[in-house]
């Protein structure tokens, strides 16, 4: 795993911009049914430039949150354009699964919800039920799974659970009160969301995710307390290199703690066993817990870290973002969209077999490695001042 150097940034605090793409010919603004050759590669799924798959499908069904800022900051600060959308323009639950439907055809066999904080949506378990119903074109059934900030929890995991949901991840970056609120600028409540996590399992919830971001002087003390709360509960706690950018388009690498480190620190204390990874494109590198024979007890459990900057996973991701607008991302990274929306909504519309040749089309174009080339040019920078005798101290 590489050292990278480390550098003082300015925090980029300028909101970002989003450039919508238009996908259509505006000559031809219904697009044309797709040749015999284009149905031929209908059949297939659809791999990007790099050969990727689409895989994975994170849909946004708000952009609002039921935590409000604290310390100074406004709205502004947590939104790019410091206001909600307006409920008009959010995608309904039939146009969300209309959507998710063709996605399913060209190779997503999971579906992420997301926001802001999706359990504000009202009646999002009818959402929910109507995604469990889509089916691959094999017949298989697509995993349905929520990321939340865990502090409604509490008052719909029984009914999610009924809904059809399966896998549920929290947003949790410690377990002092003060400390993530600091991090978060939100008034987060800790005892609310360990109260859901409690509420979530005795639902059926076996595969609960704690996602906690590590923020270098901030809140690595809170480490160890979360590894030590979590072990044994069959809950996995997965912990991300903070992964912010600068002015520059470079990583904030001061803000860092390397993956390893973390696993360093964890396993001095809990002795970990490094585990074969779930499948291909996982993202998470796991370890599990030794037991007093120093082989993995799964009774203790097992935690992932996920190394953002100082080995990211450009190369196997298989995601795509739906906004709540209908707007089409391939990174999280991009500043660029594609408004899906208008195809669903024009007066006619577009048939399911056009919609399909657009997304494959759009995918089929992605070339996004953003983390990798930051991460690439932090190496090249740290070597070539180790070249000329200026390196000093390292952060990754």
């Amino acid at each position: 795993m590489p050292r990278l150097l480390s550098a003082a940034f300015e925090p980029h605090n300028e909101p970002i911009t989003v450039r919508t793409i238009p996908i259509l010919d505006q000559r031809d603004y219904l697009p044309s049914l797709p040749g015999s050759d284009d149905a031929d590669r209908l059949a297939d799924h659809p791999t990007d430039s790099f050969d990727r798959p689409l895989q994975v499908l994170c849909i946004s069904v708000t952009d609002r949150s039921n935590h409000k800022p604290i310390d100074g900051y406004s709205q502004a600060a947590l939104a790019p354009d410091g206001l909600p959308l307006p409920r008009s323009s959010l995608l309904s639950f039939e146009e969300i699964t209309h959507l998710a439907q063709q996605f399913v055809t060209q190779g997503v066999k999971k579906i992420r919800l997301t926001g802001g904080e999706p359990l504000v949506r009202r009646n999002i378990e009818t959402l929910v039920a109507q995604l469990a119903a889509l089916r691959t074109p094999d017949g298989a059934q697509v995993e349905i799974a929520l990321t939340t900030n865990g502090s409604l929890l509490s008052h719909r995991a029984q009914s999610l659970k009924e809904a059809g949901l399966q896998q549920v991840t929290v947003k949790l970056d410690g377990l002092d009160e003060e400390v993530v609120r600091r991090l978060n600028h939100t008034d987060v409540s800790v005892a609310e969301v360990l109260a859901g996590l409690t509420v979530a399992h005795d639902a059926g919830f076996d595969n609960l995710t704690i996602n906690m971001v590590i923020k270098r002087g901030v809140n690595e003390q809170e480490i160890l307390p979360m590894a030590r709360y979590f072990q044994g509960t069959g809950t996995t706690l997965r912990l991300i290199e903070s992964s912010n950018v600068d002015a520059s388009d470079k990583w904030c690498v001061d803000e860092v703690l390397s993956s390893a480190d973390v696993v360093s620190r964890i396993h001095q204390v809990m002795p970990l066993v490094a585990l074969a990874p779930d499948h291909a494109s996982a993202t998470a590198e796991m370890w599990g817990y030794a037991g007093a024979d120093g082989q993995h007890d799964p009774r203790l459990g097992e935690i992932g870290v996920i190394s953002s900057v100082s080995n990211p996973f450009c190369g196997i991701c298989n995601r795509a973002r739906l906004s709540a607008q209908g707007r089409l991302t391939l990174c999280s990274f991009a500043t660029d969209s594609h408004d899906l929306a208008s195809l669903i909504r024009q007066s006619g519309g577009v048939t399911d077999r056009q919609l399909q040749h657009q997304i494959a089309k759009i995918w089929r174009s992605r070339s996004d490695c953003p983390s990798e080339k930051r991460t690439n040019a932090l190496v090249t920078e740290r070597a070539h001042l180790a070249l000329v005798g200026k390196a000093s101290t390292l952060a990754v």
